[in-house]
């Protein structure tokens, strides 16, 4: 897991059966976002 300290989005990476098993838990506001894709969560601008 990694974040910036001014930032409130979290990143995670890791096998699909871990992501797949992070997704599953329904606890989290979670996207898939595969590699070469931008990771800016929807509504925000990149800085």
């Amino acid at each position: 897991m990694s974040w910036l300290w001014d930032d409130t989005r979290r990143c995670f990476g890791g096998s699909e059966d871990f992501i797949d098993g992070l997704l599953s838990q329904g606890v989290l506001q979670a996207r898939r976002v595969r590699p070469g894709e931008d990771m800016t969560p929807p509504g925000r601008e990149t800085r």
